[in-house]
């Protein structure tokens, strides 16, 4: 641990390669959290549109190990632009959100890859999006990343509240502009392409109420009809450059850490050589599904053991019931975790573990990153102890990310994988599961595996026709449509 002028903490644990973690002391921030939206979010940058044009496919192929993004049925998009620039519509955009480039790789879509589509129809180039972002990503993002998020015009909301002048910008842009809203319904990474996860209703009611605002200039006699539109976006991932050797290679990296070892089996051996993406029903594919499934089943459970063991040791766990299922331990796990790290805030928890979750990071981090008090010199006993509470926060943070993790690993989503790709996702997601319980992040995950990404555009959700229902009804058809929009996709 060290210190540098004016930065707070500098945690760094060099355990893992790229392992690097730096936790601001509350009296620096880069990036104040406040409930009003500034000047200027909202209205993207056209330089910084430009400049992703010009750039964003070297930075997803180098920073992101993306090799390929490819656009399947763009002209649903395009169709939505095209009535928003009639004015007969207008539309959000609700993206899927399993891993952790997909935010940056819908923005490139929208700001860039799709533009010769819109040429095509006649429409002008880099019509774009504005996107919904959690607040407190400029926190842990650092001083680049709230820059990024400025210029790219982003409107930062925080789970469970919406304030009057975000709600006021969201409906300004969605109204008033024929650029949608995009937004990923999920709130927040949820780790597996080929799972529809649950969902927060918050997509379906902004649609709702940018219908109720259209529909009432209507009838004043303002503007003409339009109807707002819902046009689900699929993230899918896949590996086909990669093979199976390498796969090999990365479980046993995560099973070293968890002192197991196992090897491919002799007869395996040579069809391990081939990329996984080749023949998934070919008898040596089923093969090698069936032995990496037998594998990661015991890794996660090693996992899970030593980590409930360490719970046990450091926090008195006494949850753990004898011979129940390695979901069911974690989930047990999870709910204590989760009860310690509200209890430290003064938070009583509500809702599922999920929203949970989100509610507490949210919140958590604007406590742990709360700015000095204006007009106050702090003095270097208050400093002192800004930096002490920096770093307790900081390590009891811990907990919720081991949640927010261990929520989406179920029998099915660890161990019931069919395909080369999903079994990725599967080991990428028990070597973060052990990083994170010895202290790591989401910004710890190995970006191993080159991939390749498919963005799936669905059939456009018409708020309209919901709002024959009652409003909460309405808003559940809504978000059902979505959710069958999306598995559609898959």
């Amino acid at each position: 641990m060290r210190k540098e002028r004016g930065a707070g903490l500098n945690l760094d644990f060099w355990r893992f390669p790229g392992f690097h973690i730096r936790m601001y002391a509350p009296s620096f921030t880069p990036w104040k959290s406040k409930p009003a939206v500034e000047a200027g979010q909202g209205q993207p940058r056209r330089w910084f549109q430009y400049l992703i044009t010009a750039a964003g496919r070297l930075i997803v192929r180098t920073m992101m190990k993306v090799y390929r993004i490819d656009l399947e049925n763009p002209e649903r998009a395009v169709e939505q632009y095209a009535g928003a620039l009639a004015g007969k519509s207008r539309f959000l955009i609700a993206f899927r959100h399993p891993g952790d480039d997909d935010p940056q790789i819908v923005y490139l879509a929208f700001n860039s890859l799709i533009n010769p589509w819109l040429k095509k129809a006649g429409l002008p180039a880099h019509l774009g999006a504005v996107f919904l972002a959690g607040s407190e990503i400029p926190l842990w993002g650092g001083p680049l990343v709230a820059l990024v998020l400025r210029k790219a015009g982003t409107i930062p909301v925080s789970h469970g509240t919406l304030s009057k002048s975000t709600m006021d910008a969201i409906m300004e842009t969605l109204t008033d502009t024929p650029t949608p809203i995009a937004l990923a319904p999920e709130g927040q990474v949820t780790y597996y392409s080929h799972v529809v996860p649950d969902f927060d209703q918050g997509t379906a009611q902004i649609a709702m109420w940018a219908q109720g605002r259209l529909d009432d200039r209507f009838r004043k006699g303002q503007a003409p009809a339009a109807q707002v539109n819902v046009l689900p976006v699929g993230v899918v991932y896949g590996f086909p450059k990669e093979t199976w050797r390498r796969l090999d290679r990365f479980v046993r990296d995560a099973e070293r850490m968890a002192g197991l070892e196992s090897a491919l089996p002799r007869e395996l051996r040579k069809a391990a050589r081939r990329k996984g993406g080749e023949s998934p029903e070919a008898r040596e594919a089923k093969a090698l599904l069936e032995h990496f499934r037998e594998r990661i089943k015991i890794l996660w459970e090693r996992i899970a053991s030593e980590g409930i063991e360490y719970y046990r040791r450091a926090y008195q766990y006494q949850g753990d019931e004898p011979g129940a299922s390695t979901e069911d331990r974690m989930r047990a796990l999870c709910g204590f975790a989760m009860e310690r790290a509200e209890a430290y805030y003064g938070y009583q928890g509500k809702g599922s573990l999920r929203e949970r979750v989100m509610f507490l990071r949210t919140h958590s981090m604007a406590l742990a990153f709360a700015p000095k008090p204006r007009g106050k010199k702090a003095t270097w006993l208050e400093r002192r102890l800004a930096e002490r509470g920096a770093g307790d926060a900081y390590w009891l943070h811990r907990h919720q990310e081991i949640v927010d993790l261990s929520w989406y690993l179920t029998e099915n989503t660890v161990t019931g994988f069919a395909t080369f790709d999903r079994a990725v996702e599967s080991a990428q997601n028990l070597l973060d599961l052990a990083q994170r319980f010895v202290g790591g992040n989401f910004g710890t995950r190995r970006k191993y595996f080159k991939k390749a990404v498919s963005l799936r555009f669905g059939q456009p959700i018409a708020v309209s026709e919901s709002l024959q229902r009652g409003r909460r009804e309405a808003i559940s058809d809504i978000s059902d449509r979505l959710r069958k929009g999306f598995e559609e996709l898959l």
